[in-house]
């Protein structure tokens, strides 16, 4: 479902950027989009929780799951 936008910071390039909020598999949790710099998918939504360097701890599992899905797909 998508939500409306938020803004996303890159964990591998710290870009800034906007985006749409869009739940990542039926949770609270926003998808991780694709950095417009670097190309990675490990970002994560810099929102009002204020959770800092905690939510992309949080987003590692994510992450992973991307990961191993792009293995699976080449």
């Amino acid at each position: 479902m998508i939500r409306g936008f938020t803004r996303f910071k890159c964990n591998e390039c710290s870009k800034k950027f906007w985006g749409l909020d869009v739940e990542w598999r039926a949770t609270a949790l926003t998808a991780p989009l694709q950095c417009p710099q670097c190309k990675s998918f490990h970002t994560y939504p810099v929102g009002i929780l204020g959770l800092g360097t905690g939510k992309a701890k949080l987003y590692k599992e994510i992450w992973e799951s991307i990961d191993e899905g792009k293995k699976h797909n080449t």
